[in-house]
C-alpha cells in the first residue's frame, strides 16, 4: 500500500494565554507576531485571562505566559522565538523560511 501524506482539515491552532499586565506575555506575544510569517498555517488566539479565568482554570492555565497546543503546553519566564519554534518542531511543524 502506497504512503498517503497526512493532511490536516483543520489549521492548527496555538493559543496563547496572558494577561496585559504581565511584560513576559507581551514578550510572548512579540515573539509570536515575528513568526507568524515562518508559519502561515498556524492560526493563533490569543486568551486574556482575566476575561477568561473560567476557561483558563479549565484549561488548567497555572501560570503566564502559556502557549497551548491541543493537549501540549510550552510555559516558562521568556518565550523567545527559539523556545517556540523547537515548541512547534516537537509538534511537527516546521518553519517555511
Amino acid at each position: 500500500m502506497p504512503d498517503i501524506p497526512f493532511r490536516r482539515r483543520d489549521p492548527l491552532k496555538l493559543e496563547l494565554y496572558y494577561s496585559i499586565f504581565c511584560p513576559r506575555c507581551l514578550y510572548a506575544g512579540r515573539s509570536l507576531k515575528k513568526l507568524r510569517k515562518e508559519y502561515p498555517e498556524l492560526e493563533i488566539e490569543t486568551v486574556e485571562i482575566s476575561l477568561n479565568l473560567s476557561r483558563a482554570r479549565r484549561e488548567k492555565i497555572r501560570t503566564i505566559p502559556t502557549l497551548k497546543m491541543g493537549d501540549d503546553r510550552l510555559s516558562g519566564f521568556l518565550l523567545t522565538p527559539d523556545r517556540i519554534r523547537r515548541f512547534l518542531a516537537e509538534r511537527g511543524l516546521e518553519s517555511s523560511s
